[in-house]
């Protein structure tokens, strides 16, 4: 994915977030939507997604949008990942890496996932 989408696809989640900050149910419905397209992306494009996720950070220092990222896609893109945490991370990303994770419900992940995230925290 192009740097430039990237860039558009945070930016769109990023008001997306805002708009749901006024609407009764919080909800974005729109399947075209940044946050539907981001959502696809963590089951489908784990690496881009990942990128869109640093590129929302870069674009807001608000917590209410590190916390919706980090309790939601985020998450998820933990959950799924195939290869090992410290493989698909780099060192470079270990600031986002522990922000987002700070809002992870960690708790109810395997072992075996948590062991592989204390050693990339560890590591970095």
């Amino acid at each position: 994915m192009e740097e430039s989408c990237i860039r558009e696809l945070a930016e769109s989640w990023l008001a997306e977030l805002e708009q749901a900050k006024t609407r009764p149910d919080g909800f974005v419905s729109d399947v075209s939507s940044g946050t539907f397209q981001l959502e696809r992306l963590v089951y489908e494009e784990p690496e881009d997604a990942w990128r869109v996720m640093k590129a929302i950070l870069e674009c807001s220092t608000d917590d209410w949008a590190a916390e919706n990222l980090g309790a939601g896609d985020f998450e998820t893109l933990l959950e799924n990942l195939t290869v090992p945490v410290e493989s698909f991370f780099s060192p470079d990303d270990e600031r986002a890496f522990r922000r987002l994770y700070s809002y992870v419900w960690a708790s109810a992940f395997p072992i075996a996932k948590k062991d592989q995230i204390a050693r990339f925290l560890k590591a970095n």
